[in-house]
């Protein structure tokens, strides 16, 4: 899915030693480029790919704000886990946000983001 969207828009993809300490991925604006590293699991990457992805779609430039970048991890956790995948791991693991995490095969701060969008979207 992400691929096929990736395709869609234009965007490569190339995943290699990102040898900047710390960096899982990074959105190249000015040549329609994601890095992803490829010392992530499988997990980790479709998560980096998925907020890379979302970077691109709304055409940012260069680093984001710590605010932005939050809402993108909501966008990216969105794609990625269905509200019917939220609601089983939830019941199943209750507020064990790492259990809800090694449920879903997602790194934890996907999960955090799906629970900041779901907080938001019951306050609203």
């Amino acid at each position: 899915m992400l691929i096929h969207e990736a395709q869609r828009m234009r965007v490569s993809v190339l995943v290699g030693d990102l040898r900047e300490p710390g960096l899982q991925g990074k959105w190249v604006h000015e040549i329609r480029l994601i890095l992803i590293s490829n010392k992530l699991t499988i997990g980790e990457a479709t998560a980096v790919l998925a907020h890379e992805l979302v970077h691109a779609k709304l055409d940012h430039r260069g680093r984001q704000s710590v605010v932005v970048e939050a809402l993108v991890d909501e966008v990216a956790a969105g794609w990625l886990i269905t509200d019917w995948e939220w609601g089983y791991a939830c019941r199943l693991c209750g507020g064990d946000f790492d259990c809800v995490a090694a449920r879903l095969g997602v790194p934890r701060w996907l999960v955090v983001a799906r629970c900041r969008a779901w907080l938001r979207a019951r306050l609203e």
